[in-house]
């Protein structure tokens, strides 16, 4: 066989490579130019798409075709279609294409063969199969049975027995206008036919035809007032058979013609002719050649081959046990022709020991031409040898690079012999599960056979330590419990993870160090790991205590100074207000704030904090007691004031007031009449339910006309 590979013709070709083809190729040396020895075989493996089948339905290979190459020619010299059938039950396909190469004309020369699959998307090209060589025959040597004719007038239809060589290539041809050849040529010995137009001159016309190398020249008679000749009937039945090696006589060459004249025979008589059916040609000149014209006939002749015996192979079998039936394996006598043989004694008999002697009787299918024939072998038939009993129990386990010893490699028999192990003492295995064989032979191999055993030996490979990755966590508050935030270390390996300290924990303040244990998933390769990380756990940030007593009133016009920005706060740090120092507020209760950064950013956190501050209005220059009751206003507890009922589950926040859960400044006092927003905000575990007094509804965020002393109140209840 050899390999092949994929020569794709198309973008979309779904065929793959062939696998290989052998020829069966005998072009014997001596054999004619023309003529190919059977037997033709070509054996080659199908193409893995033989079975596909397209999306359209089509069958990915139609057909297969055996292109003959000249040896290195890119294009055959001649191609077969083999169609496609299924494979042998080996797997491959194999071609008889003895009748189609029977005719061709290959010159001598170096060949080989491929094999293309064809389908409907492409084809796909094996590579050359083993060289072959085709020596060609010396030149074709041809003869005719007639040199020359005399054609009448009239003209008619004619023919010449060419005689040549198997597979001997001739033509014919001619230059003259009235003559016609009806065989341009042919191959080996036939008939070169051919017309003669009448000739309607006066004179007498002569021409040659051209076959092979021979030349036949034809005289056609003049135009006359005379009757023109006729041709004579032959007659010839055909004659019976001959057996080979019988001489070619009058029995045989016996035709007759309806008026007087000679026979000239092909095959002449004498002539001893080959087995197989044979034409016989004869060419009749009458004695009257003034009224007759020549004539021509054949008749079919049977040689029969005497009969022969057929040749019997049949090689001694090997010996076989006692009590071993006989078989194909034994009765496998093969003759050089068809036909069925009948042993003594048959298959499935069992034969005593000692050496016994087996006989065939061959029936030829071809009894016409063949005999029976008859052949005997020898057998030796053994008494059984009975199997050592082999012991071998599993070895310990080695480490990777202890090379195999007798520790290992210790199989015992039941009787004296030799051990062969696979692999053999001195290996040095891999690290996994192997098994060890072993092959004993015994010393006495009359009475015992060879015994075979195997065992496992594992062979463990030295553990190599995993590697950890832990990067150091970011620092965390004091208070804050370890989780996997920080306790994520990895390893090149699954397995498992123990912390120390272990998730949950809480640590004090300061740089801690974390510890982790890494237990593989396979200790057999692996061993324990640890690692650490450094953490920084920092103390948590308190808020300053930011206080701001409440300004006293102010009048319109007045800004905004240290004397009402003047919180302060338990820290050193900064204070940034709103509205800044500077600032003219209008008439009206307004809400003062201030944020407070810490110096000392790392234990203290920003805070806020607010006031509110009464800004007077300004009296009008010609109403001096409408100033004094702005004054008096501004003073009188009880004309602006809000009340709120301290409620619970929640807080009520406005100007001033924080009353409830959250706080209990529960009353606020304006200078003058304003619009105060309210908040309820409900506890945690509260809904905010609705107002009540001077504030109404259920929205948690009011807002309340200040126009007198007014009282509100909410509702909040218990989520469920």
């Amino acid at each position: 066989m050899i390999s092949s590979r994929t020569r794709r013709r198309s973008a979309l070709l779904a065929l793959t490579a062939l696998l290989g083809i052998t020829l069966t190729l005998i072009f014997a040396a001596t054999a004619a130019a023309q003529v190919v020895s059977d037997p033709r075989i070509a054996e080659f493996d199908p193409s893995p798409d033989h079975w596909a089948v397209l999306d359209g339905g089509e069958p990915a290979v139609l057909r297969y075709e055996l292109g003959v190459y000249m040896l290195g020619a890119s294009t055959p010299f001649t191609t077969v279609d083999m169609g496609k059938r299924p494979p042998d039950a080996d797997g491959k396909i194999r071609y008889d294409f003895s009748s189609a190469v029977a005719g061709w004309p290959l010159p001598g020369g170096n060949y080989e063969a491929r094999v293309r699959a064809v389908g409907p998307e492409g084809a796909a090209l094996s590579d050359p199969s083993n060289p072959f060589t085709f020596t060609a025959a010396p030149p074709c040597a041809i003869s005719l049975n007639v040199t020359g004719a005399q054609v009448p007038a009239s003209g008619g239809s004619y023919a010449v027995d060419v005689s040549a060589g198997p597979g001997c290539a001739w033509t014919a041809s001619t230059a003259l206008p009235w003559v016609t050849v009806l065989t341009a040529g042919g191959s080996g010995s036939g008939m070169a036919a051919f017309t003669v137009q009448a000739n309607a001159s006066s004179s007498s016309r002569t021409g040659t035809l051209t076959i092979g190398s021979k030349t036949l020249t034809l005289v056609q008679d003049a135009a006359s007032s005379s009757t023109p000749r006729t041709t004579p009937t032959v007659s010839w039945a055909a004659p019976a058979p001959i057996n080979q090696g019988t001489a070619l006589n009058a029995t045989q060459l016996n035709a007759t013609a309806s008026v007087p004249g000679t026979f000239v025979y092909t095959p002449a008589a004498g002539t001893v002719l080959a087995a197989g059916t044979h034409t016989l040609r004869v060419t009749f000149t009458p004695a009257d050649t003034t009224r007759y014209t020549t004539a021509t006939a054949s008749a079919t002749l049977v040689v029969t081959a005497p009969r022969t015996t057929p040749v019997l192979t049949w090689r001694a079998p090997y010996p076989i046990t006692q009590g071993t039936p006989l078989s194909a394996t034994q009765l496998n006598a093969t003759a050089s022709v068809p036909g069925t043989f009948v042993y003594t004694p048959a298959a499935g008999t069992v034969l005593a020991a000692g050496t016994r002697t087996l006989r065939v009787t061959f029936t030829p299918a071809d009894t016409a031409r063949y005999t029976t024939a008859t052949a005997s072998a020898s057998i030796v038939v053994t008494a059984p040898r009975t199997t050592p009993v082999l012991t071998w129990p599993a070895p310990a386990s080695i480490t990777a690079g202890t090379a195999l010893s007798a520790t290992q490699l210790n199989a015992t028999a039941s009787v004296a012999g030799t051990f062969v192990y696979a692999p053999a003492a001195g290996t040095v295995l891999a690290a996994g599960t192997h098994a060890l064989r072993v092959t004993f032979t015994p010393t006495d191999t009359t009475h015992y056979s060879t015994a075979t055993a195997s065992t496992t030996l594992v062979v463990t490979a030295p553990r190599t330590t995993p590697v950890l990755t832990w990067r150091a966590p970011y620092p965390i508050t004091q208070g804050t419990p370890l989780s996997a935030t920080q306790l994520n270390a990895t390893a090149s390996v699954p397995g498992t993870f123990v912390y120390t300290p272990a998730a949950g924990t809480v640590l004090a303040a300061g740089t801690r160090t974390l510890r982790v244990t890494f237990t593989p998933a396979d200790t057999a390769r692996y061993t324990t790991a640890a690692a650490s990380a450094s953490i920084v756990v920092t103390a948590p940030r308190t808020t300053p205590t930011v206080s701001w007593a409440a300004p006293a009133p102010i009048n319109q016009g007045t800004a905004l100074s240290a004397t009402q920005l003047n919180a302060t706060a338990s820290v050193a740090g900064t204070f940034v207000y709103a509205p800044a120092a500077g600032t003219v507020l209008a008439a009206g209760t307004h809400t003062l704030r201030v944020t407070f950064t810490p110096a000392d950013t790392t234990r203290y956190t920003t805070a806020t904090a607010s006031a509110s501050i009464l800004v007077v209005a300004a009296a009008s220059p010609h109403a001096e007691g409408a100033a004094t009751a702005s004054a008096t206003a501004a003073v009188d507890p009880q004309v602006f004031r809000l009340t709120v009922v301290r409620p619970a589950g929640g807080t009520i926040s406005a100007a001033g007031i924080t009353c409830g859960t959250g706080g209990t400044d529960c009353t606020e006092t304006m200078a003058v009449a304003v619009w105060i927003g309210l908040r309820a905000t409900p506890d945690h575990g509260y809904t905010f339910t609705s107002w009540t007094g001077d504030c109404v509804g259920n929205d948690p965020s009011y807002s309340l006309a200040l126009a007198g002393p007014r009282t509100c109140g909410a509702t909040f209840t218990a989520a469920r």
